[in-house]
């Protein structure tokens, strides 16, 4: 596949070329990698003709990208999506068992280590609530709820 960055920032990539039905202009497939995955059609001239930003400077519309530059723009996309609410879902879950900020640590508060068993949890229903996440997204959302909620405990005891 071919991935795409508009020259507004979001990342794409093309799934086909194809043909207008009446007039035969040949049309670029592409799906978004963000949100809602949109999949959207533009003619082809069009997709790859340069646009001329407020300053005067000249960029392609589109521009190629590596495939792992775009699928990180989409895991953080994903990962973004779903943190928010999550986050509330998580400080809700630890803060009704009375859970305190130091309880982010595993028996030491000194030592820094991170406390399995919340990671566990998080982990666990992490699965039950956003099974479609890849293992990476799936790791890195565990991690960034990890941090967030400690911060969060630690803000609401100052």
């Amino acid at each position: 596949m071919q991935y795409f960055q508009h020259y507004k920032g979001n990342y794409y990539r093309i799934i086909g070329e194809a043909k207008h039905s009446e007039s035969l202009e040949p049309m670029i497939v592409y799906q978004a990698l963000y949100k809602d995955m949109a999949l959207w059609v533009r003619p082809k001239d069009m997709f790859f003709e340069n646009v001329t930003l407020p300053n005067g400077q000249v960029v392609p519309r589109f521009r190629p990208c590596p495939e792992d530059e775009a699928l990180a723009a989409l895991n953080a996309s994903k990962a973004g999506d779903v943190e928010a609410p999550l986050l509330d879902h998580f400080y809700s879950f630890f803060h009704d068992k009375g859970y305190v900020a130091e309880d982010f640590f595993g028996g030491c508060s000194l030592c820094g280590e991170p406390n399995e068993f919340i990671i566990d949890a998080i982990d666990s229903q992490l699965r039950d609530l956003h099974p479609n996440l890849t293992p990476q997204q799936h790791d890195d959302l565990v991690n960034n709820l990890y941090s967030a909620l400690h911060k969060r405990f630690e803000a609401d005891e100052a």
